[in-house]
């Protein structure tokens, strides 16, 4: 089950996405590169985490956190640019958002037992196919 959670507010600060291996509809992918720096694929998005360690959470650390999928994660990313162009236009300014400037902070946690991974990454501005 791949999940993401934002919170709701004029300005989106968090997103937290959990990856689980069953998961069939967004199936993910997860690599190190030479650098140490960890790369996660997601439905056709790249985010990479540069932290040198992902901070342990146990289930019960998570249950106060509203979960939403990675459609949604999208569709809320796709409405801030909008926003943030139409405000421009009316300005008369034109200035494209990246991807990882429509949330202040973005987490990803990964299920390995018994216990959650949890990385601070930046989503990556491009778009790949997954296997």
């Amino acid at each position: 089950m791949l999940i993401l959670w934002v919170l709701m507010g004029h300005i989106q600060r968090e997103a937290h996405l959990l990856l689980l291996e069953s998961d069939q509809v967004f199936p993910y992918s997860k690599k190190m590169d030479e650098d140490g720096i960890i790369h996660f694929f997601v439905k056709a998005q790249h985010f990479e985490s540069k932290s040198a360690e992902p901070v342990k959470l146990e289930k019960h650390d998570l249950s106060d956190v509203d979960f939403m999928n990675i459609e949604e994660l999208l569709h809320i990313e796709d409405s801030i640019r909008r926003k943030h162009i139409d405000s421009g236009s009316k300005e008369g300014l034109t200035y494209i958002m990246p991807k990882n400037e429509s949330f202040e902070k973005i987490y990803i946690y990964e299920k390995v037992d018994s216990v959650y991974l949890r990385y601070k990454v930046e989503w990556i501005e491009e778009e790949i196919n997954l296997p």
